[in-house]
């Protein structure tokens, strides 16, 4: 029996007299898919097959599959061609030409069937080639637009990279020193694949720049320059990024600022090392360690504390004061002269460890002198961290940061004050002048501590401390320190 199907078939046959199970004649059934191929899913719901009987099944004329078992319950097949056939038959039965001359012994069958046509083989392969064609089509496409953005961007890149260095050359600098700018920046700068910033988790915010969080793939620049063990840690790590509110000279000259201290400096365990740089929304950003918080903020969380806490207190502020002279004393022997040392300028990391950050104003001191005197005046300078010098005679050194260490001091045992708090900035200089004014001993503070603030904002630089016995002075208080300490206030 031959069934000729169109798009899809669906149906059931038995052996004769089924389900009894006698003699029974042999059986075929194809079914035959006139526009392509037969996909069957056959089921043998039963059979039973007794001895030397068996079923065949064909596709495309041969047999795939010989079933001789005495039962068969629910057994599935997939078969697919242009002729797809079942066949119950016997090793008994004998055939003539035209009439069948014998049964097949004790044997009956049940299938049940449901096809498909599947279409040309070709047509399939047509598609194929069809969606192959397609997909390289896009993939091309997509390379081509890739190759256009990463050429956009380049050159979007080297544009504001010139505008840097155009804003470099308005600094007047000597050609060789622009230079060397230059290729020191470029050491320092990151890609931007190789920076994620966190815009969602801002860690500050100052006058001109919004600090967030950040995570840096790979090793940071500073280490691949300096290649210390200290720096190991600057990979694929947590950082803090600092993104300038505007694009400007000043930024410029900050960003470049950074870069020549962090250069000459190197590293030290008691100052933020600018990791790198990157070029974010067409804005420089500076790439730093990340920090707990800055020691205004720590100082100011002592307000309202108990005497019991005093001593405890003291020691704090004893250690990171060290911690602050150790860090000045080392970028003093690089003849460098900070200008901005101040509370918040100090950021404290793990375990409390004291870390100077922001150069943008720091400078290098003249070799004979070890001073600098600026030329004109800068609104940026921070007028009441400043020593007499450097207010009369714009004259910097070693000694003017020893002054603003001072004022420093001041700051953290005063609880965070504003020093000179009631004056505005053309008052300072005045109130200094007259009579060796200086601002008075916050209260509970170690009468020995006042003295070093003193001796700090002595109007002679040359009757001042350095920052290498200052770490003496702070360290032989810090081994002393008991609550027996007398306060002079």
């Amino acid at each position: 029996m031959t069934i000729t199907m169109d798009d899809q078939i669906k149906g059931v046959a038995t052996s004769y007299f089924y389900p009894a199970k006698f003699w029974t004649i042999p059986l075929r059934f194809n079914i035959f898919c006139e526009k392509g191929n037969a996909q069957l899913n056959l089921t043998i719901v039963d059979a039973s097959l007794g001895p030397g009987t068996y079923i065949n099944l064909y596709s495309g004329g041969e047999i795939k599959e010989t079933l001789n078992q005495s039962f068969y319950r629910n057994v599935s097949r997939l078969l697919e061609g242009t002729m797809v056939s079942v066949e119950l038959n016997g090793n008994s039965i004998a055939w003539n030409t035209t009439n069948l001359v014998a049964s097949i012994p004790n044997s009956s069958l049940f299938v049940r069937f449901e096809g498909v046509n599947i279409k040309s083989i070709s047509q399939p392969k047509k598609s194929i080639v069809w969606i192959i064609l397609l997909v390289s089509a896009i993939f091309i496409v997509i390379i081509i637009v890739i190759m256009l953005g990463a050429v956009y961007h380049t050159k979007r890149k080297k544009r504001y990279f010139e505008q840097l260095y155009d804003m470099l050359r308005e600094m007047n600098l000597p050609p060789e020193e622009m230079e060397n700018l230059k290729r020191k920046t470029d050491q320092f700068r990151i890609e931007n694949n190789k920076l994620h910033v966190n815009f969602n988790s801002q860690l500050g915010q100052g006058s001109f720049s919004h600090v967030y969080e950040g995570h840096l793939i790979g090793p940071a620049p500073l280490h691949l320059i300096t290649k210390s063990i200290e720096t190991q840690r600057f990979c694929d790590c947590e950082v803090a990024v600092k993104i300038g509110a505007n694009f400007g000279q000043n930024e410029v000259e900050q960003l470049f600022k950074e870069i020549e201290a962090m250069k000459k400096i190197g590293y030290h365990e008691n100052i933020m090392g600018m990791l790198g740089w990157a070029m974010l929304d067409e804005k420089p950003c500076l790439v730093f360690d990340v920090a707990k918080m800055d020691l205004l903020k720590f100082a100011k969380e002592f307000r309202g504390k108990s005497i019991e806490d005093l001593p405890m207190m003291i020691k704090n502020f004893l250690s990171v004061l060290w911690q602050v002279a150790k860090g000045m004393q080392y970028i003093s022997s690089k003849k460098m002269i900070h200008r901005d040392l101040a509370a918040r300028n100090i950021l404290l990391c793990e375990s409390y460890t004291a870390k100077i950050s922001d150069f943008g104003l720091c400078c290098t001191c003249d070799e004979s002198s070890l001073s600098y005197q600026a030329v004109g005046r800068s609104k940026k300078l921070p007028i009441k961290w400043l020593s007499i010098e450097a207010l009369v005679d714009r004259m910097f050194s070693e000694k003017s940061d020893v002054w603003s260490f001072g004022v420093l001091m001041y700051e953290m045992f005063s609880l965070g004050k504003v020093p000179y708090a009631t004056m505005n900035n053309d008052d300072v200089l005045e109130f200094l002048q007259e009579d060796d004014k200086r601002l008075e001993c916050p209260e509970n503070t170690p009468a020995n501590a006042y003295d070093i603030m003193r001796m700090c904002w002595n109007k002679e630089p040359g009757e001042r401390p350095c920052f290498g016995e200052l770490v003496d002075l702070l360290y032989g208080m810090l081994e002393t320190l008991s609550e027996e300490y007398t306060f002079s206030c």
